[in-house]
């Protein structure tokens, strides 16, 4: 009905041109994708050139070039739908030249420029333009990153990055790309009012294995966040998700928030905490030591009770047990671990027999 319709508005009427780009956008909902070509070839090669159908007001001007910044979005759009059927580099590299300067010559058409952008991204990705397509996702990121289509331009580049991770030995290179697949999961995270619980878990983990860890534990209060509006994963949650939060907490000093993670998880009655959470909990309380020979420096824990002293020693006593080498390195460390918390409840009460 809507291509009758604006079939019926004559060449002469300053809505002529707008008409006919809105009839390509029908014809592509349309798949008629040869249709759509015909008019735009018909619009910017012939109508466009010719002078005497040049606009005879100003704001037949106007339209003239609304209807033509989305005719030229429109033609590299169709050549990228057929670059990424065919993943033909001829095509990438007709989409770069229709479209990669499209958003510095039309700004105005902010709609079309942040399609545009990611036309141009995937096309730079697939020819290996890897700088380039960068500064795309950037220029994405940093002027719409509320858009659902900077996200969808987020998880393309992020599944390439993951490729290019696969065959990068470890080194800096390595953890420039962990990092930028964590910056493209925290857009999408971020821009979303309910994520994805795996890609909040995956960019916890690109996070923490570069060792940001006030950027983990954004991650992670969100998991917990979104789990306690729908609490069908509880197990995952005492027993991975909160154990990371403590861990991070720990690694940003913040020994009394860690100490508030681990303690209820320590003592569950129903869920046996992993060794890992007992020595973080340890840590939290009585704090550790850095450094060797004469340049030790002490990492002050939150410190506790003397109850809560006598818990630690317990837990550690208990894992102690089950070594099965009883003077392996294991045990040293797990010794010193417990003698320390010994030593840190004998500074806070002096006169206690620990």
């Amino acid at each position: 009905r809507a291509l009758v319709e604006y079939a019926l508005i004559a060449e002469s009427s300053d809505f002529y041109e707008q008409a006919l780009v809105r009839s390509v956008r029908c014809r592509l909902q349309l798949e008629d994708r040869e249709g759509a070509r015909a008019i735009l070839e018909g619009f910017l090669e012939q109508r466009v050139r010719d002078p005497s159908s040049s606009p005879a007001t100003a704001e037949g001007a106007a339209r003239r070039e609304e209807a033509l910044s989305a005719a030229l979005f429109l033609r590299g759009f169709i050549v990228a739908a057929q670059a990424r059927e065919t993943n033909d580099a001829g095509l990438h590299a007709q989409v770069l030249a229709y479209l990669e300067r499209y958003a510095d010559d039309h700004a105005e058409s902010p709609r079309f420029v942040v399609q545009a952008l990611h036309c141009v991204l995937c096309a730079q990705l697939a020819l290996g333009r890897a700088a380039a397509a960068k500064e795309t996702f950037d220029r994405m990121a940093s002027s719409f990153p509320l858009e659902q289509t900077t996200s969808s331009a987020a998880i393309t580049y992020y599944k390439t990055l993951d490729i290019e991770l696969a065959r990068t030995p470890a080194g800096s290179a390595r953890a420039e790309i962990v990092r930028l697949m964590a910056e493209c999961l925290e857009l999408v995270n971020r821009s979303s009012a309910a994520p994805s619980l795996g890609y909040l878990r995956n960019e916890a983990a690109h996070w923490r294995s570069i060792g940001e860890w006030t950027k983990v534990e954004s991650a992670l209060r969100r998991i917990v966040e979104i789990s306690g509006e729908a609490p069908d994963r509880p197990d995952e949650i005492q027993r991975i998700v909160l154990p990371l939060l403590g861990r991070a907490l720990l690694a940003q000093g913040r020994m009394v928030e860690a100490k508030a993670i681990f303690s209820p998880l320590v003592h569950d009655s129903v869920r046996k905490p992993a060794k890992s959470t007992v020595l973080d909990y340890a840590r939290a309380v009585s704090g550790w030591l850095v450094g060797e020979g004469p340049a030790i420096t002490v990492v002050a824990g939150a410190d506790g009770s003397d109850a809560e002293y006598e818990a630690i020693a317990s837990l550690l006593t208990s894992i102690v047990n089950t070594l099965e080498d009883p003077r392996g390195c294991e045990w040293f460390s797990l010794e010193f671990l417990l003698g320390y918390a010994r030593h840190r409840q004998g500074l806070r009460n002096p006169g206690a027999r620990v």
